[in-house]
Parts: C-alpha cells; structure tokens; sequence
C-alpha cells in the first residue's frame, strides 16, 4: 500500500516537473514570436511561472535526494547522502533533545501540576453520560477479561491460594482462647469452657 502511494507520488512530482519543463520550453521558444504586447505579457508570465515551477522543483528533489543518496552515485557530491553519513551523529542529537524536552522530570511534573488531571478527571466523571460511559465500558471488559479464563484454571489458581494462606495460618491462639484446660485428675479430658 505504502510502496504504491510512494510510486504514485514520484510519478504525480516527475509528470509536473516535466510539465513545467515543456512550458518553460514553449514560452522560451515564443518569446519573439509574439509582436503584440498583450500576448507577449501573458507569454512572459506563463514563463515566470513555468521557470519558477522548474527550479523550485528540481531545487526540493535534489535537496530531498541529496539528504539520503550520493548524487551521482559513482562521484557524489560533497554535502550529499547526509543522513547516511551522520546517522550516528543525528540519532545522539535527537534522543538527548527528547530526553531533555520530553523526558524531563521537571517538565513533567510543571506539566501535570498545570493540568491537574485529577480535576479534570473528577470534572470529566461528574457528567453522567461520562460516568455511564466508563462504568460501561469497565463492565465490559471485566466480563470480556472474566470469560477468556477457563473455570478450571480459577479454580486450580484459587485452591492453590488458600492452601498456602492455611499452611501458613498459625489457628494455636484460636484453638485454645475460649478454653482453659487444667491438667486435673482427668489431665486433657478435663477441659472446661471459661
């Protein structure tokens, strides 16, 4: 898709480029075929125009080129093939200024500070349709979340859990609270609810 969109745009810029091209030709060549001054206004015009469609075209397609490829590729041009060329240099430069500029503590915090999304969130939820909306929308992917489980793998993950929370409950204290046991005549057997 995007390799068709690129070919499509290359051939809309050189068919315009070659249009301009032609003109330019055409109005140089009737130039001094036209004695009368208004057809020689229009002429001249059309050529300005033409001259001008030229050079700002070839002056963006070899700047554009001249950014990614050596012109010509066997004796390049010095100051060609700058991305290439500088990659390394371009890549430092462009994550220390996101670092500085986007990922910066103190700009962070100054940009939530003057945001305040926590009152525009409460704002924003004090409106019922908004607040129905959410509601909605947590319901629905709770179930939709809920239903992707299968019920075996609950029920594994929470008889697991609460193995391990009993092995790991100390019930001594609860045993022996409401109780006191003396060791009478009848040792443990005698027992005797406080």
């Amino acid at each position: 898709m995007k390799a068709q969109q690129l070919a499509r745009a290359k051939k809309q810029a050189a068919g315009c480029l070659f249009i301009a091209a032609i003109l330019f030709i055409i109005t140089t060549l009737l130039e001094h075929s036209f004695s009368q001054a208004g057809w020689l206004a229009y002429n001249a015009f059309f050529k300005m125009v033409s001259e001008a469609a030229l050079v700002g075209g070839l002056a963006d397609w070899f700047a554009v080129t001249a950014l990614f490829k050596p012109i010509p590729p066997q004796y390049p041009i010095p100051h060609t093939n700058i991305v290439a060329a500088n990659k390394s240099r371009i890549a430092s430069n462009l994550a220390e200024f996101v670092k500085e500029k986007f990922f910066n503590p103190a700009a962070i915090g100054q940009l939530v500070r003057q945001s305040h999304p926590a009152d525009n969130l409460a704002y924003w939820l004090k409106q019922p349709t908004n607040s129905k909306r959410l509601a909605v929308f947590a319901c629905d992917a709770g179930a939709g979340a809920l239903s992707m489980i299968s019920d075996q793998s609950v029920q594994n993950v929470m008889t697991h859990n609460v193995r391990q929370i009993l092995s790991k409950l100390d019930i001594r204290p609860l045993a022996g609270g409401p109780y006191e046991c003396s060791p009478g005549r009848a040792g443990i057997r005698s027992c005797l609810i406080s």
